[in-house]
Formats: C-alpha cells, sequence, structure tokens
C-alpha cells in the first residue's frame, strides 16, 4: 500500500523489494545500493586529483588523532604545504601542468608517510598532512626531505622543455603550537607565511626566528668555501630545513666580519 511505502522511507529505508522478488534481483538491489554508497564515500571521502583525503575527511580524522594525543600524552605535528608559483605555472604552461605538479606531489604524500599519518588536500594548492607520535624537529625533517624529493621531479610542458618545481611548508606541534585543529593550523600557516616571506623552498616550524641583530646579520650557519659548486649544494640543503645561511668564499673576510674590530655576521654554526 502506498502508505505503507511512505512510511518505510520515512524510517530511512534506503529500497524496498517485496516478497514476490526473485533472489538474483534482491541480490542485484543489494549489490547496486552497496556501489552507489561505495561512490558516493569516494566522492565525498577522496580528492578526485590528487587521490588524498579530502579537507572534511582529514580534518575529522586529524581531530580523533589529537583526542588520542592527548589522552596518551603524545606528540603530533601538523604540517601545511603550499606548492610554489603554481598560478604562475598554469598561466605560463596551462592548467594541465598544474593537475600534473598536484597529482604528483599527492602521490609523493601517499608514498612517503605512513598509513597512520593523516595527508589531506586543504585548499587549491595546498595540502595538510597530520604526524602522529613524532616531535617538531622531526616532524620538519621529514618534511623537508620530502621537498629534496619533489624538487627533483621534472615535470612535461606543451614546449617541450621540462619543469621543475617547489613547496614552502610551515609546522606545528601538539601540545606546544596549540591543542585544538584549528589553533594548529594557524601556527603553521603562520610558519608557512615566514617561509614564503623568506624566498620559499623551505620548511619552518612555528615560532621560528631569526633573532636578528640592530646591527650584526644574524645567521645559522655560515659557510666559508670557494667552490661555488660544493657551497651553493651545502646552501640549498640547509635552507630546504629552514636555515639562514650566509656564505663567504674567502677565508680573511670571513674572519674579518665574524671576528674582527668590526663583526657584520654572527652565526652559530661555521
Amino acid at each position: 500500500r502506498p502508505e505503507v511505502v511512505g512510511k518505510v522511507f520515512a524510517a530511512g529505508a534506503d529500497d524496498l523489494v517485496r516478497k514476490s522478488a526473485s533472489g538474483s534481483e534482491l541480490v542485484a538491489r543489494v549489490k547496486n545500493r552497496l556501489e552507489r554508497v561505495d561512490v558516493y564515500r569516494t566522492m565525498t571521502e577522496v580528492d578526485a586529483l590528487t587521490g588524498v583525503a579530502t579537507r572534511a575527511r582529514a580534518s575529522e580524522t586529524l581531530d580523533h588523532f589529537l583526542h588520542l594525543a592527548d589522552r596518551y600524552h603524545e606528540p603530533l605535528c601538523l604540517a601545511l604545504i603550499d606548492v610554489d608559483n603554481l598560478q604562475e605555472a598554469n598561466s605560463l604552461h596551462g592548467h594541465g601542468l598544474g593537475d600534473q605538479i598536484l597529482r604528483r606531489l599527492g602521490e609523493l604524500l601517499q608514498e612517503s608517510f605512513r598509513s597512520e599519518d593523516v595527508v589531506g588536500r586543504w585548499t587549491e594548492d595546498q595540502f595538510f598532512l597530520g604526524m602522529y607520535g613524532l616531535h617538531i624537529d622531526d616532524g620538519v625533517q621529514r618534511v623537508a626531505e620530502l621537498l629534496e624529493r619533489f624538487r627533483a621531479e621534472e615535470f612535461d610542458t606543451r614546449s617541450g622543455d621540462p619543469f621543475r618545481v617547489s613547496f614552502s611548508a610551515g609546522v606545528a606541534a601538539h601540545p606546544q603550537d596549540g591543542d585544538d585543529l584549528e589553533e594548529l593550523h594557524r601556527r603553521a600557516e603562520g610558519a608557512l607565511e615566514k617561509a614564503i616571506e623568506m624566498g620559499r623552498r623551505r620548511v619552518l616550524p612555528a615560532g621560528w626566528s631569526t633573532q636578528v641583530g640592530r646591527e650584526l646579520e644574524s645567521a645559522d650557519v655560515v659557510i666559508v668555501e670557494d667552490d661555488d659548486t660544493l657551497a651553493g649544494l651545502l646552501t640549498h640543503t640547509l635552507q630546504t630545513q629552514g636555515f639562514v645561511v650566509h656564505r663567504f668564499s674567502d677565508g680573511q673576510k670571513a674572519a674579518a666580519s665574524l671576528a674582527g674590530a668590526s663583526p657584520t655576521v654572527h652565526t652559530q654554526v661555521v
């Protein structure tokens, strides 16, 4: 009866099979319903382009891990990753290149991190990564290793010339940088903005500071090396991990600048 059918669906039923239906019809209806549920779940939980979790799904999982971190007094890191100059790549070479870049970064994120880590797409050109059980230094190191790998990737363009790209990232840690996802994201975003201001292509922790003095240029590391290739390699590796680097090609100039009568550079490591 129509009123019974209405009540059945109002109660939350997905389908209605009459007693006269054959067994094959019942099986077909159930399989069809399960397939539709699976498609819907995929659409809502997995980003179609990159293959990582959607923002909503990843946020939900990360909230769960934050509760576990609180309960068991475990650390947790949140990294916000922004692809450098993606809009410029799209303008010069078309959106197809941008899609290649985002798709490959999504693949690398899933290949490089553990199954218990949370990988999601935050906005068009941003990903976020939750790393359960890692302290801030370890989190920065792991994202910096991913950056090195990503920078080595080559992408095809319409002109046939290979194209390379990088990303910038900020990392915040629970509990010192925040107790909830909103606060951790805000701190990671601040570190990301600092990384972009400093020229991109680097990973910085929340609260990072160069501690620049009024008269002295401040650097975390000073490299004294006259070989441009070696110095460039060292500089790039250190800057990727968020260090401020100053390079001298001449030992006497380095000594005068660091320890002369009127030093101009202050550093922690030479």
